[in-house]
């Protein structure tokens, strides 16, 4: 009968489908590649005026951002939210291995060569940094240890 063929083609496109994992990889969007500093001491004191508040409800308070291993979006990447103005740190496999960020509209973010955002940061905003290669002389390429991210854009 034809069942039998049919199951047989089924079983087989489901195992074509299904790819070993390599546990030596880059980590991918099922594991967090950045996390953040226990104590932020360079998060800003949050404002205490009512108005400011309701002013900054219209932006984001976490920042979907998207990070790879080579330009151009090519070699393991992560897409991760961030928390709005917390400084966060990249694991040991991602740290000096980035050569592209992304961000969304009306998100900036500051990339660092340096631990906990010290240091002369990389501006980063919408849409992002397709090649660190060529951006800045190259200088962050495959350099970058922390970020922070906030809403708005800033000149």
């Amino acid at each position: 009968m034809h069942v039998t063929p049919t199951l047989i083609a089924l079983a087989l496109s489901a195992l074509t489908l299904a790819t070993p994992i390599d546990p030596l990889s880059l980590p991918s969007d099922e594991v967090a590649g950045l996390i953040p500093y226990a104590a932020d001491s360079s998060t800003a004191a949050p404002a205490t005026n009512s108005s400011l508040r309701q002013r900054g409800s219209y932006f984001s308070s976490t920042h979907r951002v998207r990070y790879c291993e080579h330009a151009s979006g090519r070699g393991a990447c992560v897409n991760q939210d961030l928390s709005d103005e917390k400084c966060y740190g990249f694991m040991p496999a991602w740290k000096n291995r980035i050569s592209s960020f992304y961000v969304n509209p009306w998100t900036y973010c500051e990339a660092s060569k340096v631990d906990r955002c010290g240091g002369k940061a990389f501006p980063i905003s919408a849409p992002g940094q397709l090649n660190f290669k060529t951006a800045w002389g190259g200088a962050y390429n495959d350099q970058i240890k922390s970020v922070k991210c906030v809403s708005g854009r800033r000149t």
